[in-house]
């Protein structure tokens, strides 16, 4: 089964135009991550910027 595209009457094909454009990080200023790291509600970084480090 394929998705019905948000913009036009066509098939989905993956091109992203329906994705609002990522909104700057405000550590690194990187539009390119998957992951934000927030500390009490405020945003601190993301996976670009910010390493996980376990104990």
């Amino acid at each position: 089964m394929t998705y019905q595209c948000k913009l036009m009457d066509k098939e989905c094909d993956g091109c992203g135009d329906c994705h609002e454009e990522a909104e700057p990080c405000p550590n690194c200023g990187s539009q390119e991550y998957e992951v934000q790291y927030f500390l009490k509600n405020e945003w601190i970084g993301c996976d670009q910027c910010i390493k996980r480090r376990f104990p």
